[in-house]
Formats: C-alpha cells, structure tokens, sequence
C-alpha cells in the first residue's frame, strides 16, 4: 500500500512537480494526484517503480508495510502520521502549545484552501528542523 504523504513530500524534495514526475514516467499527471489524494492506494508495480527511481529510492520506501507492529498504523494512520504522533509526544510543552495553537487556527481556515496550505507546510518545515536538530533526518 503507498504511503501518500511520504509519496508526496519525497517528491516535492526531488524537486519534481506531479506533472514533471508524470512525464518523466510516462503516466498521466493525474494518476500522481489520484495516488497523493489517497483514491489509488495500491498503484501498478511497474509505475510505482518508475516512479521511485526517478525521485532516487526504491519502491519499498514508498509503501506502507499490511502488517505492522506500531498500533498508530495498524489503526489506520499513515506511517507519517504515526511519526508525528510519536514526536509530539516527545516534544517539550512549549512546542506542544506552539502546535495545538496551529492546529487550532486550521478549522478557520475552512474556504481559505491557501490558509490551511500555509498552515501545513509551517507544521512540516518545523517538524524537518526538529529531526534534523535530533540527527534523524536522512
């Protein structure tokens, strides 16, 4: 099963739009937003593939193992989101607080696609910094 998110941020680090990724594979750019929108969990082999070479990884790290020992994901959650349900349990009450605050600010956002775009990527960039600071960060 693909890991969309993972799918997504490995490709926006490659430097790939879905459309440049697409037509470096020869599929349709659609297919990349079917498989980042979570609508084709389990993608054709030989386009995952394609697909994991070209961002420079192999098709295994983008998919998310049935069986799983982390309870996060075998409830259903991404293993992202687990990671980020972990790493808030780690963090200090300060960035707790800092996070609930944005989390907050997100039901706002409701019509306001850019707000609640802008949100995210500040949640990302900020969780990168802290696995980074951690040595975790590949």
């Amino acid at each position: 099963m693909l890991d969309r998110h993972k799918f997504r941020i490995m490709r926006e680090d490659a430097g790939f739009t879905q459309e440049q990724l697409a037509l470096k594979i020869g599929v349709d750019p659609h297919t990349i937003l079917r498989w980042e929108k979570g609508e084709t969990a389990r993608p054709r082999r030989v386009e995952l593939e394609k697909a994991a070479a070209a961002i420079g990884i192999t098709a295994e790290d983008l998919t998310v193992p049935l069986e799983t020992d982390n309870p996060l994901v075998a409830s259903g959650l991404s293993l992202l989101e687990s990671e980020l349900v972990d790493g808030y349990r780690n963090l200090s009450v300060t960035d707790k607080d800092w996070i609930l605050g944005l989390a907050m600010s997100l039901p706002e956002a409701k019509g306001d696609r850019q707000r609640a775009i802008d949100a995210a990527n500040v949640l990302e960039v900020f969780w990168r910094k802290r696995r980074k600071a951690e040595g975790r960060e590949e």
